[in-house]
């Protein structure tokens, strides 16, 4: 399993690069599109990366350099500092989706030709998450 995430991480990069973007940027890039008005403590909870705060403020410092981001005021609590993207960031966002994406050609390949065999390797995952993340007993 290990090795299709690296291969589908390697694939994934390789056109995101043409973007010039990282894996991580698009990410929060597209978790914002579908989250709007949403906070950084939100979104590294979004990206399971609540412990690495620093890391997503980082990345959200980038994309707001690269005018892909906007910081804002909350209309629900002017205190409070949200993320939304710009008319780039958008545009940014809708190039990578109607790419050319090398990975998902292949994905789809594996979709029609082994969709069967698919579902089974699925559901076989699912059911290890769920016995390795059930409570101890």
């Amino acid at each position: 399993m290990s090795r299709v995430n690296k291969e589908i991480f390697r694939l994934a990069n390789k056109d995101i690069e043409k973007l010039n973007l990282t894996v991580l940027q698009l990410f929060v890039l597209h978790t914002i599109s579908k989250n709007p008005e949403i906070g950084l403590n939100e979104l590294a909870e979004h990206l399971n990366l609540s412990k690495s705060k620093s890391t997503v403020s980082g990345v959200v410092d980038r994309l707001v350099n690269q005018n892909l981001l906007d910081r804002v005021a909350s209309q629900k609590d002017r205190r409070a500092i949200v993320l939304r993207l710009t008319e780039q960031g958008k545009e940014k966002l809708q190039d990578y989706m109607n790419s050319e994406s090398i990975l998902s050609h292949k994905l789809n390949v594996i979709e029609e030709n082994y969709h069967d065999e698919l579902q089974q390797v699925i559901k076989f995952h699912n059911k290890i998450l769920e016995i390795l993340t059930s409570e101890e007993e």
